[in-house]
């Protein structure tokens, strides 16, 4: 093949020979070797031909035949072997291929007298070079050639200088076979090619007596030799059965295949696509074996990185072998792969993923399945980094949220829902650590219904907080191609809406203040009146999140192909990077800090608009003032060079480094300091700020050029954040520590702190310690950031658009059986196999790999966060202190501490059930049942029985299959069958003969159109008033000044402190407290269903309540009241049925239950 250079851009080729074949160069690259001029705008080139090689080093009459167009002949089965040229014209088809996987591609009709082909490389998108086979002398007057078969080589390495194309007639089918092999000194192992041309009216060439090799063999050889073919047989078929299903065994196989192929071709690379696999020992034995049995015809080395030349008498040596000698040879090639087959790992796993689950003793979520289908696994000689990269994919599962049909999948921050949350929980401060951590989850469904939840659900507030959604997403879609694609007008919308909000022209940065940037109490707050929300500001935070966003933004435009939005976006990012160097940056103590928006006056002191802190106010002259924030910027690669000496700051004991930290503020800050209590910034170990520090520090060693801090910084700081996440000597994470002693004291409220999800870690793990990073283009780099100390690390299973990759390092070659060095691997093709320690770059490929299949049209049916009154779940017994509604919640998990349950401590019953009324008819075709299991008392049950309504009886769903086998706590026990439609779900559960049952959530899942319609409640609620009707009306003895009596009665359901909807006596100094519902005129009233709330704090489920009726005169109680369950709960629905009367106000009477005060969400009200 000709290797090729640049050329001006607009230049076209034009073969001198063929003034037809013209095309354009595309800013190409040409043959170092040919003769070129560029007249009046057009490249002319003096072709050499389809043998041409960079070197030309050809002797005799090979390089002689190598001049001009190659012509291929056919070497007929006829008496005098006559030579008949064979034209591209004659082959009906072309053959692409990439190895394993071939496209398959219709010859033009108007091909005519073609005589040969060459290769030629250009420039393409990844900043590499592209290869394309042409064939010439084919188009009409002005047409362009048929191009075909590329593949994009990067610059970065010599492999385009090393590429050699190989042309020989095909062993096979026809006509000729083109084979494109790239050598580079073991930089990466072959990459073989080939392009087949065949004519299907043409017989199996013949080789010429000519090159037929000697056959002089003794009688004792072929006894011999015939005896090894028959064992290899048998041993074949025995091994057949329980190799074939491994995928690992095919590919072994089909590299083995193509070695064969290379060696019959004359290349004499026998064995290197199997060898690269082997242990250096294992290596020299398979090549001098397969050396020995497949290339009888040519022995021929090559000293690394030496050029080969093809040639035309070096062509295959298949032909005129006897159909038994070419079986034998096939025979080997197969035996060598059973062999091989039998060393190596199991297909597409290297490691041992069940017994890295058990390793973990701290589980409380033991659904092994779950993990094995999701996460990425990891493994390395750090047990704290081990340990804590589990325990964060255990953290996700229990934030993890199913907010309703129409939503998916969200993600909590606390593990209540507080009141500032939004819709299900969510908040958006740390929703950008969260986005970049659950891409990494081999589910799309999960990122991508994440980021769709802030722009496309009621109630979520994507500007509540700081955040950096754009960068977020689209960093998502680096790893799943969906994830994103249609949401680019609500990010431009989003990031308009700030710029209307936040943005100040005149200085051309956003302001934002510490309160919202998650910071409450900072050291720049803290020197105004107000220290919780004051001191707003131009903070190098809020500034960088919008510089990425804008990035983003530009980015996924120009994917969309809007060249104009992605320019004007472009032009944002500029302009406030710019700003944001030249405003925030203070060179003399080499630091990015906040910068005062306006005046702020405290005991005397001013801090001047437009000061950086420090520079003015209290501690003017201040040689300190940095806080972690300031570096940020690096997060998202946002510094030009030369601001790196920030980075001297971050490992010295003096400034932020800490036994478990890093601080939040230096330490020799006047204003440093360590609280006891939430929400003060001035000291503590903030794990949010720490994910962010890491994220910066790996971009810093990765993308720039500095002296300040290396790789064994990065690992030393991971492995104090690995060993942060601990309490009690278990796994655990909170929401600030003391950086000397770890302890959460202070920062771990109950059922409101624990697990905080709030950053991140194994991003952290898979970018920077591994350092493999997807880039949009395709590609993928890897830096690895761990100590090149270690023997050995693996990172198996890791999703992204071309399919699972992992990520090994084995500096023996004796641990994971794939060799020494890094390798990374594509499912079990090995993209990778470096003896180095990184980095490297893994080109794009120009067909993208399978996506992942998801579920997005089947959904949960049973799940109820949006205050409907259906789907509705009851249950035959309910212990005190847990409830119906975290059934049905959406999210899961199994401790005690904090409770998310209902159980059946106290049942009198040896088995209890429950029932799901989804209001409507629904298709279900599986069913989740998510069991508890304390180890005691609640236990999983004995037998569950399912059931679903038929209309008039209960029926058990058919051909119904359960997983696992048997019931076990602390995981989903899933039952599918074929789909049904049903109204209503009915699950008995028999209890366990040591205790009773609890569960954690309950899920119905089946297919569904979206929109999913939510059921209308059942008509007749003499309560219901949607706010603008003067009756039925309803009030109260008292009203908490943080509530609203008008939404006891508004139709709208909320157990949870967020959203916000309910009626409370908090603060009451009563006893007792009432809720009047007046009706306007007479009514029958027979039943009452009171949706209770609770905190289980300052309200709490009432001691008891009692129901009168208004008689015209005065207050009665009803009579036969039954109530269920018979003492009051707490977040779930309470009903009273009672003989009925004819009243024009009802109310009931609240019993406080302590100190505590009552509440209710909703209270619907009956005829009977």
């Amino acid at each position: 093949m000709a290797i090729l250079s640049h050329v001006p851009a607009g230049c076209e080729i034009k073969d001198k020979r063929n003034s037809n074949s013209v095309w354009p160069c595309y800013s190409a690259s040409l043959d170092r070797d040919a003769r070129y001029d560029c007249l009046h705008g057009w490249c002319v080139r003096v072709h050499r031909g389809a043998f041409e090689s960079r070197s030309a080093r050809r002797v005799g009459s090979e390089a002689k035949a190598a001049r001009g167009p190659l012509r291929f002949e056919d070497h007929r089965r006829s008496g005098n072997q006559h030579r008949r040229p064979v034209r591209l014209a004659d082959c009906r088809r072309v053959r692409i291929g990439v190895s394993p996987k071939t496209a398959v591609l219709d010859w033009p009709a108007s091909v005519s007298g073609a005589s040969g082909i060459s290769a030629q490389v250009r420039q393409c998108r990844c900043g590499g070079v592209f290869l394309e086979f042409i064939s010439h002398n084919q188009s009409r007057l002005g047409e362009k050639p048929p191009r075909f078969s590329a593949i994009c080589i990067p610059q970065n390495r010599s492999y385009a200088s090393d590429a050699i194309l190989h042309l020989a007639p095909c062993s096979r089918v026809g006509c000729v076979i083109a084979r494109k092999v790239r050598l580079n000194k073991a930089e990466m192992s072959p990459m073989l090619w080939e392009v087949h041309f065949w004519n299907e009216l043409i017989e199996r060439p013949n080789r010429p007596a000519s090159h037929r090799p000697a056959r002089t063999r003794s009688r004792a050889y072929s006894l011999a030799h015939a005896l090894t073919y028959s064992l290899t047989r048998l041993l074949t078929r025995a091994l057949t059965y329980v190799l074939t299903h491994s995928r690992i065994f095919v590919a072994l196989c089909a590299k083995a295949s193509f070695a064969e192929r290379k060696c019959t071709a004359g290349n004499g690379l026998c064995g290197w696509d199997t060898r690269h696999s082997l242990s250096p020992r294992a290596k020299a034995r398979l090549e001098a074996r397969m050396r020995l049995n497949m290339c009888r015809g040519e022995r021929r080395t090559r000293a690394p990185g030496k050029r080969l030349a093809a040639t035309a008498a070096n062509v295959d040596h298949d032909w005129g072998r006897t159909d038994r000698g070419r079986a034998m040879k096939t025979t080997w090639t197969i035996g060598v792969c059973i062999f091989l087959a039998t060393l190596s790992p199991v297909s597409g796993q290297t490691l041992d993923r069940q017994k890295l689950l058990e390793t973990q003793t701290f589980w409380d979520n033991r659904d092994w399945d779950w993990y094995k289908a999701n996460i990425p696994f990891f493994e390395c000689p750090d047990a704290d980094i081990t340990t804590t990269w589990y325990y964060r994919w255990e953290v996700v599962t229990k934030h993890l949220t199913y907010g309703s049909p129409n939503t998916g999948y969200t993600f909590t921050e606390f593990i209540d829902r507080p009141f500032w949350s939004g819709a299900y929980g969510a908040i958006s401060c740390p929703a950008g650590h969260q986005l970049y951590e659950v891409r990494w989850l081999r589910d799309p469904r999960f990122a991508r219904d994440y980021a769709r939840y802030w722009f496309r659900t009621p109630g979520a507030q994507p500007r509540r907080y700081s955040t950096w959604l754009a960068d977020a997403i689209r960093a998502s879609s680096l790893v799943h191609r969906d994830v994103g694609s249609d949401l680019l007008p609500d990010l431009v919308k989003n990031y308009e809406a700030w710029e209307k909000d936040y943005f100040v022209p005149e200085v051309g940065l956003f302001w934002q203040t510490g309160h919202d940037d998650g910071m409450e109490i900072n050291i720049n707050s803290r020197q105004t009146k107000d220290t919780v929300r004051g001191a707003p500001g131009y903070r190098p935070t809020l500034n960088a999140y919008m510089y990425a966003d804008a990035m983003a933004i530009s980015r996924l435009a120009k994917a969309a192909g809007d060249d104009k939005l992605a320019q004007k976006y472009w032009l944002k990012a500029c302009n406030l990077k710019q700003n944001l160097q030249n405003k925030l940056w203070d060179p003399k103590r080499e630091f990015f800090f906040h910068m005062a928006m306006r005046d702020e006056t405290r005991d005397g002191h001013t801090v001047k608009a437009g000061s950086l802190t420090y520079q003015t106010g209290k501690y003017a002259g201040s040689p300190h003032g940095r806080e972690q924030i300031g570096y940020v910027p690096w997060q998202f690669n946002l510094p030009d060079k030369g601001y790196e000496a920030a980075w001297k700051f971050l490992m010295r004991p003096e400034y932020f480094y800490a036994s478990f930290g890093p601080t939040t503020v230096e330490r020799r800050d006047p204003q440093f300091q360590i609280s006891k209590t939430c929400c003060v910034w001035s000291g503590q170990s903030w794990p949010y700020a720490t994910t962010q520090t890491l994220k910066a520090l790996a971009n810093v060693l990765q993308n720039y050029k500095q002296d300040f801090v290396t790789k064994d910084d990065y690992f030393k700081l991971l492995q104090i954040y690995a060993r942060t996440h601990r309490k009690g000597g278990k796994p655990y994470i909170a929401e600030a520590c003391d950086p000397d002693t770890g302890s959460w004291e202070g920062h771990d409220s109950y059922n409101h702190s624990e697990h905080y999800f709030h950053s991140g870690f194994c991003d952290l793990v898979i970018t920077g310690l591994v350092g493999l990073r997807l880039r949009d283009d395709g590609a993928i780099e890897l830096t690895p950031l761990a100590p090149q100390s270690w023997d050995w690390f693996a990172l198996e299973g890791v999703p992204s658009r071309r399919g699972p990759l992992s990520v090994i390092w084995d500096k023996h070659g004796t641990r994971y059986r794939h060799g020494r060095g890094l390798h990374v691997l594509l499912g079990d093709e090995k993209l990778v196999a470096e003896a180095k320690y990184g980095p490297i770059v893994v080109p794009a490929r120009t067909a993208s790999a399978a996506r992942v299949t998801d579920a997005t049209c089947v959904v949960n049916f049973a799940v109820n966060n949006d205050g409907h009154y259906f789907p509705r779940l009851n249950a035959s017994y309910t212990a005190p202190g847990t409830s119906t509604a975290k059934v049905i919640d959406g999210n899961y998990w199994y401790h005690e501490h904090p409770p998310n349950r209902w159980t059946c401590a106290g049942s009198p019953n040896s088995s209890d059930w429950l029932t799901v009324d989804f209001g409507v008819a629904r298709k279900i075709q599986s069913v989740k049942l998510y069991f508890l299991d304390d180890g005691k008392n609640i236990l999983a049950p004995k037998h569950v029985s399912l059931e679903w309504w038929d209309g008039k009886n209960w029926r058990e769903p058919a051909n119904a299959k359960r997983k696992p086998d048997t019931i076990v706590g602390r995981r989903a026990n899933v039952w599918e069958f074929p789909e049904i439609e049903t109204t209503k779900l009915r699950v008995t559960l028999v209890h366990a003969d040591q205790g009773k049952t609890g569960l954690t959530e309950f899920e119905a899942w089946g297919p569904a159109q979206s929109p999913v319609t939510p059921a209308a409640p059942p008509p007749g609620n003499l309560a219901f008033n949607p706010g603008n009707r003067p009756f039925p009306r309803v009030t109260a003895s008292h009203t908490s000044r943080f509530d609203k009596v008008a939404m006891a009665n508004d139709g709208v359901v909320s157990f949870s402190p967020s959203p916000h909807n309910r009626w409370t006596s908090y603060e009451s100094k009563n006893a007792s407290d009432w809720l009047e519902v007046d009706f306007g005129e007479a009514k029958r009233v027979g039943r009452i269903e009171l949706a209770i709330y609770e905190d289980r704090g300052g309200v709490q489920a009432p001691k008891e309540y009692a129901i009168e009726f208004w008689n015209g005169k005065e207050w009665k109680p009803v009579e036969k009241i039954a109530k269920m369950p018979e003492r009051p709960a707490g977040g779930q629905f309470n009903e009273a049925r009672f003989s009925s009367v004819q009243t024009s106000k009802i109310r009931i009477v609240f019993v406080h239950n302590g100190k505590a005060r009552s509440g209710v969400s909703e209270i619907y009200i009956w005829p009977d």
